[in-house]
């Protein structure tokens, strides 16, 4: 790896919704950030938060992303007079499981792209597929679709790439490899020996295998950027390109996460992860190899009912207000598989309503003690000197955070807003300029996240007892619904 040397590392985050820029000095300070709206920015692709559906599917144009790379640069230019000829080095990260197809030829045009042209008015001749759909989403699955669906796109496919990848490859010039954590959530890789599984590619399409290239660790240095990005935009010919990853595991990395640490990404949907050595998969959540540390792993969990629900029972019981023991699965819910609204008194008996000031306690007691069951399960402990790191829109509620607090016996801070584009700038710096004996621990200082509530020890004991309760609960409602 490269020595140490003054300069600033770039970190992208393609989003369903956005591509941000989040851009860092050597002491992992921010000193820049830009972003681009994919519906108010880029109109022209008439997306409505940021994808297309089509019935049951939902896809998003990769000419899209490509323009907001062009327009996410041109921003930090003008915003900030920013001067590329000092950035060392840059990754990103994705939302996960799409894919992108590249036609046969893609690669050549690849390395010949023409600095006096935009990218996406070139990017119409490299890539012609993409898809990314909600839970059974794997891109094992998208990948079975085109070849039964579209044979002649899948023969004329050259290489298959995740939206990271695909990402990395524009920046490099060439196709960059698919990374180890991103890699994770295809459903083709074996994760503990960090390969594809020959039997299930094989079963999925016919030489699959080469067309989705090679793995490498989420903190490899690819080699120098793009000729393109030099000439147009003054990058440095040394600027390296460090491997892009998936949005959850960037965030990971920007968490600092250790053992007993736990992030809860409070959005649309919510989204829990912790890191383990010695993961027990099921199929409650998802195992992904940790982007930090090439022999760990993180669990992560999926709930679909987080703040859409909450805005709900907000507007309804509170005026849109927080300040006034259910479980509600307004959709289908992926932990656990059920779907309803279930309340219950205190003999644990159905009861079909609560008052407003209950029913939006109840909400979020529900929805707290949902996700420390299933954590548990999956081997989350909390150990000395635990904390919860809170992300997403819902995350700026105290009274909510409170809950987290309490429910977990541990003190809940708030991450860097931005946390995906952080974390993939810290990654870029880490493949960049880390020496080989360091950790990422080691080579990263980073001190981004502010105490945000701290747990209240009586009420500490009365989540104890509902834990147990709320764990009942569930498995009454699944016997129930079979």
């Amino acid at each position: 790896m490269a020595t140490c040397q003054r300069g600033f590392y770039i970190g992208f985050d393609i989003s369903t919704q956005s591509l941000k820029a989040t851009v860092i000095d050597n002491a992992c300070k921010v000193v820049a950030e830009v972003a681009v709206l994919y519906d108010s920015d880029l109109p022209e692709f008439r997306t409505r938060g940021g994808v297309h559906v089509d019935d049951l599917v939902v896809s998003s144009p990769p000419t899209m992303w490509v323009k907001a790379v062009d327009l996410v640069l041109e921003k930090l230019r003008a915003s900030s007079q920013f001067d590329f000829s000092h950035v060392i080095s840059l990754s990103g990260a994705a939302q996960q499981h799409g894919s992108v197809y590249w036609k046969k030829g893609a690669r050549e045009k690849l390395k010949l792209l023409q600095s006096d042209k935009f990218l996406f008015e070139q990017a119409q001749k490299l890539a012609h597929q993409t898809g990314s759909v909600a839970y059974e989403r794997f891109t094992a699955s998208q990948i079975m679709k085109i070849y039964e669906t579209q044979p002649l796109a899948y023969a004329n496919t050259e290489r298959i790439s995740l939206i990271s990848s695909f990402i990395a490859s524009l920046f490099l010039g060439d196709f960059a490899p698919i990374d180890y954590s991103d890699g994770s959530g295809m459903n083709l890789m074996n994760i503990w020996e960090k390969e594809w599984i020959d039997e299930l590619v094989q079963v999925v399409a016919p030489d699959l295998k080469r067309r989705l290239g090679e793995l490498v660790p989420s903190y490899k240095n690819l080699g120098t950027i793009s000729p393109y990005f030099v000439e147009r935009y003054g990058f440095s010919k040394h600027c390296s390109v460090v491997t892009f990853t998936g949005d959850n595991s960037a965030t990971v990395a920007c968490a600092m996460l250790q053992p007993g640490d736990l992030v809860i990404s409070l959005g649309t949907s919510d989204t829990l992860m912790f890191v383990t050595n010695s993961p027990v998969p099921t199929t409650e959540g998802h195992v992904i190899c940790s982007p930090i540390h090439v022999d760990s792993f993180y669990v992560m969990l999926c709930f679909q009912n987080g703040s859409f629900v909450r805005e709900r029972i907000s507007n309804e019981c509170t005026e849109g207000s927080w300040q006034l023991f259910s479980i509600y699965f307004d959709t289908q819910e992926i932990l656990p598989q059920i779907s309803g609204v279930f309340r219950f008194n205190k003999q644990n008996q159905k009861v079909n309503s609560f008052s407003k000031e209950v029913e939006v306690r109840a909400l979020i007691e529900g929805q707290v003690l949902s996700k420390r069951v299933h954590a548990k399960r999956l081997g989350f402990k909390l150990e000395k000197g635990s904390k919860i790191l809170a992300t997403g829109g819902s995350s700026k509620n105290d009274d909510i955070l409170q809950v987290f607090a309490d429910a977990f016996d541990t003190p809940v801070y708030r991450l860097y807003e931005n946390s995906a584009s952080l974390g993939a700038a810290l990654i870029a710096k880490y493949g960049c300029v880390a020496e080989p004996h360091l950790s990422f621990h080691d080579s990263i200082k980073l001190n981004n996240h502010t105490c945000a509530v701290t747990p209240s020890p009586e009420a500490v004991k009365v989540y104890d007892q509902m834990n147990e309760r709320y764990e009942s609960l569930e498995e009454k409602i699944i016997k129930e619904m079979k």
